[in-house]
């Protein structure tokens, strides 16, 4: 049953739980044992303990979701416990694909949930998640739940202007940073689409480079 869900060169995105957040490492199936599942991911892991870990397989139809535990690392070689038959299950496809993005821009604050302000604060923060249904962001400020914010980014070379809403705001592990989650405002359809090629674009480019450090 496992070999029906879970092949060697299947994309996988592990959400490893951390205290306080979680955090995300993308990656790609590289061996598959009686016992491990063994991971290839940009960059390294340098987590010592034993974690759990939920695990997402995205497919064209199918995308398939199962628990598991990190038994440890080395290099860019991720160790993942096989998880069992029962704990595998099958998603219907997300409505927004989500890609890791590494990018700062200058986020004007407009407004607190419905009512605009007419003050002019500014924060540098840098995109670390995209979809077309929003996005996070690390910021060294903490912005309250509702917060409107505008940032111009390029989506196909050309200049656009998205507003975004503040969904939550925890504080990063290092103490130092925030990770804030956010919703676009007022995306039309066209829009939506113009983000959702820029986030398969960006897969695509992550998943030849993972391939290329396996090679």
């Amino acid at each position: 049953m496992l070999n029906d869900f879970i092949q060697k060169g299947n994309k996988i995105k592990i959400d490893i739980e951390l205290d306080p957040s979680n955090i995300s490492i993308y990656g790609i199936i590289d061996n598959i044992d009686d016992t491990l599942l063994e991971i290839i991911i940009d960059g390294t892991y340098i987590q010592n303990a034993v974690r759990n870990a939920t695990c997402i397989i995205p497919g064209d139809i199918k995308t398939i979701k199962f628990e598991t535990i990190i038994l440890g690392s080395k290099n860019n070689r991720l160790y993942l416990a096989i998880p069992m038959n029962e704990s595998i299950g099958v998603l219907q496809r997300r409505k927004h694909v989500r890609s890791p993005i590494d990018l700062y821009v200058n986020c004007c604050f407009v407004g607190f949930n419905e009512k605009k302000v007419d003050i002019d604060q500014y924060y540098t923060v840098k995109l670390t998640e995209i979809s077309s249904g929003g996005v996070r962001i690390n910021s060294h400020s903490s912005l309250p739940l509702g917060s409107i914010l505008v940032f111009e980014m390029l989506l196909d070379n050309e200049p656009v202007m998205l507003t975004i809403k503040v969904l939550r705001c925890l504080e990063s592990l290092d103490r130092k940073t925030f990770e804030i989650g956010c919703e676009f405002v007022g995306l039309d359809n066209s829009m939506e689409q113009k983000i959702m090629s820029y986030c398969f674009k960006l897969q695509k480019n992550m998943y030849k480079e993972l391939k290329s450090v396996g090679k």
